[in-house]
């Protein structure tokens, strides 16, 4: 769970340069999408395919476009198309050598590396995406871009850094953000941070703290109508309440942030929930309830461990294939073969590795 939400921050692109076209139209439709992106994320992918069709001349629009529906598709653990159309914007942004849409881009392709726990990947994308504000200083208009790097700096450095590195990152992020009073998305960024700072506080032991931002979070989301992040909030709240004893009562809020995730298909926060309600009636000694949702948990971890294997293949070949092209084009290509082919093995066996930690895990739950 820890990882899922970086990949929902970067769509946040309503302010943007564009020449030519229905500038107002774009805008206004853009908003709509990213909106739909956190409560409706398959009519986000229909309506941004369109408009991103429609964007053709202009490209700025396009590739913001082509990233709500990116963004959409990782929204629906789909991270094949989600790459696919992440690509697509990337392909547009260099063509057209805007600095401010190739940092969107990599923001986002970064987020989708980290999710997968290709850390070494994330941080080469998030990286370049840095170096271009630092060549092309962002105008107060998109200092939510800054933003953005730094919440994902702090979450894809926090396992190697410590949670006081993410916190400070993270409450840097939230006060530009909330300096930022016209870009209504920013109002899931917020969301989706607050839900991030709770989380750093249920982890040390803070829970007061921890339910005084997922309550934030809560009423941003529910400014907005984003049932997603609706769930989000509400089970950190439940497991606040867990953490306090109040089993019963984290039980009601779990199950109000299952039918909030139900609704936005947000199959990873399904999981964890199940997981949550497994524990809790276990405490409870409803061995009805608890065998059901463990039963629940098992099945979906096994989905979603089929669905990232997949994924996982996905990218590994793809990875290959750029080591064999820049292969190519070196002068030195025996000595970067080695160094490819090493790298190679490495991340195979660290996919490995991942994969084996999880089935051992699924197999532990399932002898329960």
């Amino acid at each position: 769970m820890r990882y899922f939400y970086v990949l929902l921050f970067l769509l946040l692109s309503l302010t943007i340069s564009a020449n030519g076209g229905d500038v107002a139209e774009y805008k206004k439709k853009l908003t709509e999408i990213n909106l739909l992106v956190y409560s409706d994320p398959h009519k986000a992918i229909k309506e941004g395919v369109v408009w991103s069709e429609k964007a053709n001349k202009n490209p700025d629009y396009k590739v913001s476009f082509l990233l709500a529906v990116a963004n959409a598709y990782a929204i629906l653990k789909d991270h094949e198309l989600s790459f696919k159309y992440a690509f697509q914007a990337k392909e547009v942004a260099d063509k057209n050598a805007n600095p401010i849409n190739s940092v969107k881009v990599l923001g986002f392709i970064s987020s989708q590396y980290h999710r997968l726990e290709l850390d070494d990947k994330a941080i080469e994308y998030l990286e370049e995406a840095e170096n271009l504000t630092k060549v092309n200083p962002l105008p107060d208009s998109l200092q939510y871009l800054s933003g953005n790097i730094l919440f994902f700096k702090g979450t894809i450095l926090k396992d190697k850094l410590g949670n006081e590195y993410a916190l400070q990152n993270y409450l840097k992020a939230i006060t530009i953000f909330e300096k930022d009073k016209k870009n209504k998305t920013l109002i899931n960024s917020l969301a989706i941070l607050y839900g991030k700072v709770g989380e750093i506080y249920i982890e040390t032991k803070q829970p007061d703290k921890a339910k005084s931002f997922f309550e934030k979070g809560l009423l941003k989301a529910q400014s907005v109508h984003s049932v997603k992040m609706e769930g989000n909030s509400l089970y950190g709240l439940g497991r606040v309440q867990s953490i306090e004893n109040k089993t019963e009562e984290s039980v009601q809020t779990f199950l109000k942030a299952l039918e909030k995730s139900t609704q936005a298909d947000d199959t990873a926060l399904i999981k964890e929930i199940y997981k949550s309600l497994y524990e809790a009636y276990s405490k409870l000694g409803n061995e009805t309830e608890k065998r059901k949702y463990h039963q629940l948990y098992l099945d979906a971890e096994k989905k979603m461990l089929l669905k990232e294997e997949s994924t996982l293949n996905t990218l590994v070949e793809k990875i290959e294939k750029e080591n064999q092209n820049q292969e190519k084009k070196s002068k030195n290509w025996i000595i970067f073969l080695i160094i490819s082919l090493l790298l190679l093995v490495a991340a195979l066996l660290f996919l490995l590795r991942k994969l084996i930690q999880k089935r051992r895990q699924l197999k532990a739950m399932s002898q329960k």
